[in-house]
C-alpha cells in the first residue's frame, strides 16, 4: 500500500475505533436537532462513500432507522464524495449561494440523493442550548 492509498497508514484497531467514535459523535449531534434526525428516516438504506484527501482517509457512511453508521469504504456506495477536510467543512457550512471553489469538493453518484443530503445539512438547526442545559443544567 503507498501513502495515497486510503487508510493505509492506520492499524485497523484504530480504524475501527475512529469509525465508533464518528458514528456517536454524529448521531449524538443529531440527535439535537429531532426535525432532521426524523427526514434522515426517508434515506434509510441509503449509503455514502467519504473519501477526506490529506489524511487520505475513506468510509462509508449508511443511514438505518435514522441513525448514521459508519464503516470500511465499499464500491456500492450510491454517492462519492471526495475532498479536503476544509473544503468538505466549507460546503457544509455555507450558507445563502456562496459556495465552494470547483474541484476542491467532487461528488460522483446519484444525483438525487446528494440534493437531499445537501438540503438536510442546509436545515440542520441543532439546539446546543438544550444540550448544555442537559449537561449543566438551567442557567
Amino acid at each position: 500500500m503507498t501513502a495515497s492509498t486510503p487508510n493505509a497508514w492506520l492499524p485497523q484497531p484504530l480504524r475501527k475505533l475512529a469509525g465508533r467514535a464518528l458514528e456517536s459523535a454524529l448521531n449524538h449531534t443529531l440527535s439535537l436537532d429531532p426535525d432532521t434526525q426524523h427526514k434522515l428516516v426517508a434515506l434509510d438504506g441509503r449509503r455514502m462513500q467519504l473519501h477526506l484527501r490529506g489524511p487520505e482517509l475513506a468510509l462509508a457512511v449508511t443511514v438505518e432507522q435514522g441513525q448514521l453508521h459508519v464503516g470500511p469504504p465499499v464500491e456500492d456506495s450510491q454517492l462519492r464524495v471526495a475532498a479536503s477536510p476544509g473544503s468538505l467543512l466549507g460546503m457544509l457550512l455555507r450558507r445563502g449561494d456562496d459556495g465552494v471553489a470547483p474541484g476542491k469538493v467532487e461528488i460522483a453518484g446519484d444525483a438525487d440523493l446528494a440534493r437531499r443530503l445537501e438540503k438536510l445539512a442546509s436545515t440542520f438547526a441543532p439546539d446546543f442550548e438544550e444540550a448544555f442545559a442537559r449537561t449543566f443544567g438551567d442557567v
